[in-house]
Protein backbone atom coordinates (compact mmCIF):
# COMPACT_ATOMS: atom_id res chain seq x y z
CA UNK A 1 0.00 0.00 0.00
CA UNK A 2 2.62 2.63 0.91
CA UNK A 3 4.58 1.62 -2.15
CA UNK A 4 1.86 2.43 -4.49
CA UNK A 5 1.06 5.37 -2.43
CA UNK A 6 4.12 6.87 -2.84
CA UNK A 7 4.13 6.07 -6.88
CA UNK A 8 1.12 7.97 -6.74
CA UNK A 9 2.61 10.95 -5.05
CA UNK A 10 5.49 10.79 -7.41
CA UNK A 11 3.47 10.68 -10.57
CA UNK A 12 1.56 13.88 -9.40
CA UNK A 13 4.75 15.53 -8.66
CA UNK A 14 5.69 14.90 -11.95
CA UNK A 15 2.26 16.20 -13.32
CA UNK A 16 2.74 19.52 -11.15
CA UNK A 17 6.19 19.77 -12.18
CA UNK A 18 5.64 19.60 -15.94
CA UNK A 19 8.53 17.45 -16.34
CA UNK A 20 9.32 15.46 -19.22
CA UNK A 21 6.80 13.89 -20.97
CA UNK A 22 6.15 13.51 -25.00
CA UNK A 23 6.65 17.17 -25.57
CA UNK A 24 10.00 16.81 -24.42
CA UNK A 25 10.53 14.09 -27.07
CA UNK A 26 9.09 15.85 -29.79
CA UNK A 27 6.45 13.85 -30.80
CA UNK A 28 2.62 13.36 -30.16
CA UNK A 29 0.89 12.08 -27.29
CA UNK A 30 1.05 8.53 -26.98
CA UNK A 31 -1.72 5.84 -27.02
CA UNK A 32 -0.75 5.20 -23.37
CA UNK A 33 -1.36 9.05 -21.91
CA UNK A 34 -4.71 8.59 -24.16
CA UNK A 35 -5.96 5.66 -22.34
CA UNK A 36 -4.95 7.33 -18.93
CA UNK A 37 -6.39 10.33 -19.53
CA UNK A 38 -9.64 8.34 -20.82
CA UNK A 39 -9.44 6.33 -17.75
CA UNK A 40 -8.81 9.17 -15.00
CA UNK A 41 -12.55 10.37 -16.66
CA UNK A 42 -14.90 7.44 -15.79
CA UNK A 43 -12.85 7.14 -12.42
CA UNK A 44 -14.35 10.81 -11.32
CA UNK A 45 -11.96 13.20 -13.06
CA UNK A 46 -14.48 14.17 -16.23
CA UNK A 47 -13.03 17.15 -17.20
CA UNK A 48 -9.50 15.63 -17.30
CA UNK A 49 -8.30 16.15 -20.97
CA UNK A 50 -6.39 14.19 -23.39
CA UNK A 51 -3.28 15.07 -24.07
CA UNK A 52 -2.43 18.19 -26.53
CA UNK A 53 -0.70 17.20 -29.86
CA UNK A 54 3.00 17.69 -27.76
CA UNK A 55 1.32 14.98 -25.54
CA UNK A 56 1.07 17.56 -22.38
CA UNK A 57 -2.21 17.84 -20.40
CA UNK A 58 -4.02 20.98 -20.02
CA UNK A 59 -3.46 21.23 -15.74
CA UNK A 60 -6.68 23.75 -15.89
CA UNK A 61 -8.78 21.30 -16.71
CA UNK A 62 -8.33 19.54 -13.27
CA UNK A 63 -6.83 19.62 -9.80
CA UNK A 64 -4.16 16.88 -8.80
CA UNK A 65 -4.77 17.43 -5.03
CA UNK A 66 -7.96 16.74 -5.18
CA UNK A 67 -9.56 14.01 -3.59
CA UNK A 68 -11.20 12.77 -6.59
CA UNK A 69 -8.32 13.03 -8.72
CA UNK A 70 -6.23 10.79 -5.86
CA UNK A 71 -8.75 8.01 -6.25
CA UNK A 72 -8.72 8.18 -10.08
CA UNK A 73 -5.50 7.92 -10.24
CA UNK A 74 -4.84 5.14 -8.08
CA UNK A 75 -7.74 3.36 -9.87
CA UNK A 76 -5.37 4.14 -12.86
CA UNK A 77 -2.01 3.43 -11.73
CA UNK A 78 -1.45 0.72 -14.25
CA UNK A 79 -2.80 2.65 -16.92
CA UNK A 80 -0.35 5.47 -16.07
CA UNK A 81 2.16 5.94 -18.69
CA UNK A 82 5.75 5.26 -18.11
CA UNK A 83 8.00 7.93 -17.09
CA UNK A 84 7.09 11.44 -16.79
CA UNK A 85 4.04 12.77 -17.16
CA UNK A 86 3.86 16.69 -18.16
CA UNK A 87 1.20 19.36 -17.90
CA UNK A 88 0.92 22.97 -18.39
CA UNK A 89 -1.06 26.03 -18.08
CA UNK A 90 -4.00 25.97 -20.27
CA UNK A 91 -7.31 28.66 -20.38
CA UNK A 92 -9.98 28.02 -17.81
Amino acid sequence: MRRMRMAIVAGVALIAAGIGGAAALGRGPSAAEVEWARCLRTHGVPRFPDPDRRGAFDSSKFDDRSPAFQAAAKACAAQQPAGAVEAVPGRN
